[in-house]
């Protein structure tokens, strides 16, 4: 059964059919919901009463959602309430947009119930952590101000008993009777301090040190007094002259301190624990997603294939193909799965010597559907003069396979004319260069200083993973994966480096 939330959410939508949507989504989860229809309206609303959340539309009349997020903002009342945007905009501009405006994620129209549940959920998880974590550190502050302070001071003239003077705090601190503080030493404070200690010989060698040179010692110490541990921060300064011995010294203790940190450690560690839950929901998702299109594929055949046999009419040729097409996206099922187990999974390296142009055919061959569909040229160059290659065959079509993908997807996404993905090997003594470029709109500088950085991704259905996938697999061949600077006429472009023969380190 999904959790249930009794957290406001505030949807600024000029749409009411979206808004109806959303609610119907979300209400079962136990949020309350609250619609406003317009920028200025929504900016009200959230002054008012701040919402746990806020769904904001892009495109609306009057102020659009990105300056409506900026307001949001700039407001001390309303500055840290997280922003879900919501936009039929999918390209890379309206994500840079999103996240430069203040937005914390976004989902693209049409609303997917799963997605929005899942995203809603994340956000509001992180931002209830996050305050928790605000509220500890003023408590933590607060705990350093009232922190119980204790001050001593002993002193010795020569050829007499020495005298120690403390304060109350001090006493109450290290438990000492009137009698007892009376008689303290500084002997006696050592004793108390490395009784507990870990590293006792390094805390007695630099007292030492600093009690014979006439210099100040600092350590923060776990100590026990009448069977209570307590940690102290210690300062003592000794001064030596001829005539006399001084030590000032001061006792701090910040037992309740450090449990508020380590308190705060927890939550630290239950924060990293939910965006880890989150990228998992995130992982199931792009598995549904990309399979989703090959399996429709193979119903729709199996279905054709049906009213043929049914009615006895197709012809061998037909039935062929359709078989064919059949094999073709059982192969992509087939990749899908492979890419996401390979997340979780590290498969033996399976060596086997092979012909690079054989293995970048038969690739291409998987990319046939998409040739044809949107006229998509395919260019190999540098092939003819290889010789075989020893490497491992599946890991690295693994690889190719991820990278033309990404290229295809790419242009589809910002067409260009006369599309085209080109393929180049260049021989460089033992290592061999592969090359896979478009001639699309290329990597922004904002995304390539993050291309294989963990769930970095411009497109709300990804996961982020392919590239730090491919870049894992390529090392563990031995090589090199890299993105090369955008140049003219060119658009994405990334270089595999290989050994032609693997040689296990």
């Amino acid at each position: 059964m999904d959790e249930l939330h009794n957290e406001k959410i505030l949807v600024i939508d000029d749409n009411s059919v979206n808004n109806q949507l959303v609610a119907t989504f979300l209400l079962p989860c136990g949020y309350t919901i609250q619609v406003a229809e317009d920028g200025e309206d929504g900016i009200c609303k959230a002054q008012t009463a701040p919402p746990d959340l806020i769904l904001l539309d892009v495109m609306m009349p009057g102020m659009s959602g990105y300056e409506v997020c900026r307001l949001i903002r700039d407001n001390p009342v309303t500055a840290d309430i997280p922003v879900l945007f919501i936009t039929a905009d999918d390209s890379v501009d309206s994500h840079e947009y999103a996240f430069s405006s203040g937005g914390n994620d976004f989902i693209a129209k049409p609303i997917c119930e799963m997605v929005l549940r899942t995203r809603v959920a994340n956000l509001i998880n992180l931002s209830r952590t996050r305050r928790e974590l605000e509220r500890l550190n003023r408590y933590h502050v607060v705990s350093e101000k009232l922190s119980r302070t204790g001050h001593w001071t002993f002193t010795q003239f020569a050829n007499r008993s020495g005298v120690c003077s403390c304060s109350a705090q001090f006493r109450k601190i290290m438990a000492l009777d009137e009698k007892h503080a009376e008689n303290f030493s500084v002997a006696d404070f050592h004793n108390l301090l490395i009784c507990d200690a870990v590293d006792r010989r390094s805390v007695a060698a630099r007292w030492n040190e600093a009690q014979r040179m006439g210099g100040i010692f600092k350590e923060l110490a776990a100590c026990r007094i009448n069977g209570e541990k307590k940690i102290l921060r210690v300062w003592v300064e000794f001064i030596r002259d001829a005539n006399y011995f001084k030590v000032f010294g001061s006792v701090q203790d910040v037992t309740e301190l450090m449990m508020m940190l380590y308190e705060e450690m927890s939550l630290e560690s239950k924060l990293a624990v939910d965006e880890r839950y989150s990228a998992m929901v995130e992982s199931a998702m792009q598995l549904a997603h990309e399979l989703n299109q090959p399996l429709a594929s193979i119903a729709l055949n199996v279905n054709t294939i049906k009213i043929f046999v049914r009615r006895g009419d197709f012809k061998q040729q037909e039935l062929s193909e359709i078989v064919k097409d059949v094999e073709d996206e059982v192969m992509r099922a087939k990749s899908v799965v492979e890419r996401m187990r390979s997340v979780v999974s590290r498969r033996p390296l399976q060596l086997e010597s092979f012909n690079l142009r054989d293995l970048v055919r038969r690739t291409l061959q998987l990319f046939k559907r998409e040739s044809v569909a949107m006229s998509i040229t395919f260019v190999q160059r540098g092939f003819d003069c290889l010789t075989d290659i020893y490497m491992d065959r599946d890991g690295l079509q693994q690889v190719l396979v991820a990278l033309i993908k990404n290229a295809c997807e790419s242009l589809q996404e910002h067409p260009v004319p006369r599309p085209g993905v080109l393929l180049y090997t260049r021989l460089d003594g033992d290592q061999i260069h592969i090359y896979i470029a478009d001639n699309g709109v290329g990597v922004s500088s904002a995304v390539a200083d993050r291309l294989f950085t963990p769930f970095a991704t411009t497109r709300p259905d990804k996961l982020g993973l392919g590239l730090v996938v491919c870049k894992s697999i390529v090392k563990r061949l031995g090589g090199s994966l890299e993105n090369l600077p955008r140049r003219r006429k060119c658009g994405a472009a990334f270089r595999i480096t290989l050994p032609l023969e693997y040689k296990n380190a």
